[in-house]
């Protein structure tokens, strides 16, 4: 969030009916970050395991905290947003986070959109990165896509949708 913009001063922010949630441990938003989100958001989540987060300190009514320890546990986590009302979400990620939600499971649905353009190399970033597959076992941490939807986007785009085949 910070890398768009969320920690400068902004006086033209208009008021959504969408709910935020938002996975920070550095952190990366500052005092400001979180008050522009929180006039931006109908409701801002932030989770975190940095107890000098910037949000511990903060008591909007509309800003909820979710603590843990030195890791996060998403399956967790997802179970505590399901009891707080959350039925569905539109996760935007890096490929570190895809691929740890993939593999447990979370994701049901996956909407790329693929620009027209080659991109490479041993040390970029992809839709899915973490750990590596290596060993037969880990072929079950595979999941196939059921393609659902195709778009041709202005400019070349393509939007693709697939549904997640979760066994």
């Amino acid at each position: 969030m910070s890398k768009v913009g969320w920690n400068v001063e902004n006086q033209n922010i208009n008021k959504s009916l969408v709910t935020f949630i938002i996975v920070d441990n550095e952190p990366h938003l500052t005092q400001l970050g979180i008050s522009n989100l929180l006039r931006k958001a109908k409701r801002l989540i932030i989770v975190t395991n940095n107890v000098n987060h910037p949000a511990n300190t903060d008591d909007s009514l509309n800003l909820k905290v979710i603590k843990y320890g030195a890791k996060i546990d998403f399956v967790d986590l997802f179970k505590k947003l399901k009891q707080m009302g959350v039925d569905n979400m539109t996760i935007q990620s890096g490929g570190e986070t895809n691929a740890l939600l993939v593999r447990e499971g979370l994701i049901n649905n996956v909407s790329i959109v693929v620009a027209p353009l080659i991109v490479g190399g041993r040390e970029t970033p992809t839709l899915i990165d973490g750990d590596s597959l290596l060993t037969f076992d880990d072929l079950k941490l595979l999941r196939p896509l059921e393609l659902m939807g195709a778009d041709i986007l202005d400019g070349s785009y393509l939007h693709l949708k697939y549904k997640i085949i979760n066994s």
